[in-house]
């Protein structure tokens, strides 16, 4: 069953940094959980499974936690 989430984003600057340099970090978080990951209206939005949602939705949270933290995200912090 395919669900859909959504995250309150704080800014398009927070989008742009979440997504990383030509998308890299969103790539990673997609391949990493097979989900659709788009921002609409301020909200990153995440489409899948219902586990798999669920696991990319606490992966982006805690980057977005870091994001809010220091303003920044590395890649490794990505991958890792």
């Amino acid at each position: 069953m395919t669900v859909r989430t959504t995250i309150p984003l704080q800014s398009n600057d927070e989008a742009r940094t979440l997504f990383g340099v030509a998308d890299r970090n969103a790539r990673l978080l997609r391949a990493a959980f097979d989900v659709s990951m788009t921002v609409r209206g301020g909200e990153l939005v995440l489409e899948g499974a219902e586990e798999k949602v669920a696991g990319a939705a606490k992966a982006a949270a805690e980057v977005l936690r870091r994001i809010r933290a220091s303003g920044h995200v590395d890649e490794g912090e990505i991958e890792g």
